[in-house]
């Protein structure tokens, strides 16, 4: 059964039910990822964008009126984001200058996208809490380009989602790369998904980046404000991001960071 498995890990890593998250976790030493680059397990070369604030805003200026302006079977941009900040991470899709994401308390909008991304206070904190513990300074996003037509259908599935209200969250069953991915299908676009990948935020995001179903684009790092270290970027990248790994790694070494759920809510809440 798939659920046994994940349960098993989750268990050993003090999660005994739905929404009872570790308090500490301690992981295992990290492995150096080279000098100058990043390279996968099978020599190729894995590239991101460093986006600045005043990057970030004129792309996604830029990328809402084109989406706004573009036909129906135009190609426009819709950009899966993956936040390392949050228990087993986070999925958010952006749109234009929208960010939407599923959470404990249901569908919440972020508006513009770049403060959420770059002047979060609860990325902040974590980064400073957790830091030492190998979280890495940012997000990562990566962009999918689809149709006008579906994009604009995701957007008006969601928001036909947040009128009924009738979506509960569920850590196992319905989180937020679930509900995400459900709007895709809901648009007539599938993937072919293993189960434990529509539950795991990190595994859909490393099949987005690494074997993508749709056509995309050079992903992109969205890095904190606060954060100043010489060291090279790609020695911030987590391993699990990139690298292949069994599901009990990929589970034990994934973003474990406790999740201050009352302290999210109430920094985030905007």
């Amino acid at each position: 059964m798939f659920m046994e498995p994940v349960q098993q890990v989750l268990t050993q890593a003090g999660i005994t039910k739905e929404l009872d998250f570790p308090k500490v976790f301690r992981p295992g030493p990290v492995r150096k990822t080279g000098p100058t680059e990043i390279r996968l397990s099978w020599n190729k070369d894995l590239q991101f964008i460093l986006s600045g604030r005043s990057a970030t805003e004129r792309r996604f200026e830029q990328e809402e009126a084109l989406l706004r302006a573009a036909a129906p079977d135009d190609e426009v941009i819709a950009e899966w984001l993956y936040f390392p900040f949050f228990l087993l991470g986070h999925s958010a899709l952006r749109i234009g200058k929208q960010i939407y994401r599923f959470t404990r308390t249901g569908w919440r909008i972020h508006s513009p996208a770049r403060s959420f991304l770059l002047n979060n206070p609860f990325f902040r904190n974590q980064y400073a809490a957790y830091k030492s513990d190998g979280m890495p300074p940012f997000s990562f996003g990566v962009p999918l380009v689809l149709r006008k037509d579906a994009v604009q259908h995701i957007e008006e599935s969601i928001q036909k989602e947040i009128s009924e209200g009738r979506e509960k969250f569920s850590f196992f069953f319905n989180n937020c790369n679930h509900r995400l991915l459900a709007q895709f299908r809901s648009a007539d676009i599938s993937f072919r998904f293993s189960r434990f990948t529509w539950f795991s935020s990190l595994s859909t995001f490393r099949r987005f980046l690494l074997r993508p179903p749709v056509k995309t684009q050079r992903p992109y790092l969205y890095m904190l404000p606060t954060h100043s270290d010489a060291r090279p970027l790609h020695s911030f990248v987590p391993r699990h991001i990139y690298d292949k790994d069994s599901l009990a790694q990929l589970l034990q070494r994934g973003s474990w960071w406790p999740l201050q759920s009352e302290q999210e809510d109430a920094e985030t809440r905007k």
